[in-house]
This record gives structure tokens, C-alpha cells and sequence, in this order.
């Protein structure tokens, strides 16, 4: 069922092969008590509702360690086959991702207000995120 689902949503660029290796290598983990990783949806659930509980969809966790959830989020942006409007949702929560960091980088802030800056312009001028570029 995964590979269908991201057979389908993610496209088959050089981004995408990277995702899809990272979140496989997530699947792989079975965590121990002494090491911290963080849960991610492989499926993001602000596009994929129906899969967001983990306890009933556990396919869709992945085990990644921070810089790689952080990694995943910005892949998925480049990767995502979607409508403009989702992309907005994936580009809102990445820089909510950035945001929930106790502390940014001055690049990590710069990066995350043009982010939702982008996506607010373009969600104005109804526009999609790929007219940017």
C-alpha cells in the first residue's frame, strides 16, 4: 500500500530517490530507549488526514533522526507531486518546522520567512509554488 501511495505522490526526480531512500532507512529502525528519534509522517498528514494516526496507519512512520526529519521536510517541497494548494500546506508547515526550534540559525530564519512569505504571495496572486521559479 505505501509503495502505491508514494508511487503516486512523489515524483520520480533526484529529490524524490532521496526522499524515499531516507524514509525507508526510518522504517528500518526499530528504536532503542537510550537513542532519540522523532516520528514522521511518510505520508504528510496536512495533505493525507486519513493517515495521520500512527497507531492505526503505523506504515506511514518513519524513525528519522533529527537533521534527517529536517532534511525529509525540506525534500518533500521539491518532491511532492501535488496540487499548488498543497504545496502551500507543505511549504506552511516547513516553516512551522523551522519555527518550533527552540533556536534558529540566522540561514534557518531567512529561510523560513521566505517560505511563508512564497507561499503567501503566491497563494494571493493564485499562483502555484513552481510559477516561482
Amino acid at each position: 500500500m505505501l509503495n502505491d501511495l508514494l508511487e503516486d505522490f512523489i515524483l520520480p526526480n533526484k529529490c524524490g530517490k532521496y526522499y524515499i531512500r531516507l524514509v525507508k532507512r526510518g522504517l528500518s529502525r526499530k528504536p532503542l530507549k537510550d537513542e532519540y528519534f522523532e516520528n514522521h509522517h511518510i505520508l504528510p498528514k496536512c495533505i493525507f488526514p486519513q493517515y495521520k494516526n500512527l497507531k492505526i496507519n503505523a506504515w506511514n512512520l518513519s524513525y528519522l533522526t533529527p537533521r534527517e526529519h529536517f532534511i525529509a521536510h525540506k525534500l518533500l517541497i521539491k518532491c511532492a507531486n501535488v496540487s499548488s494548494h498543497s504545496l502551500m500546506k507543505l511549504l506552511a508547515a516547513n516553516g512551522a518546522f523551522l519555527r518550533s526550534k527552540k533556536i534558529l540559525s540566522s540561514r534557518e530564519h531567512e529561510e523560513s520567512r521566505k517560505a511563508m512569505s512564497k507561499s503567501m504571495s503566491l497563494r494571493l496572486k493564485g499562483k502555484t509554488y513552481r510559477d516561482w521559479e
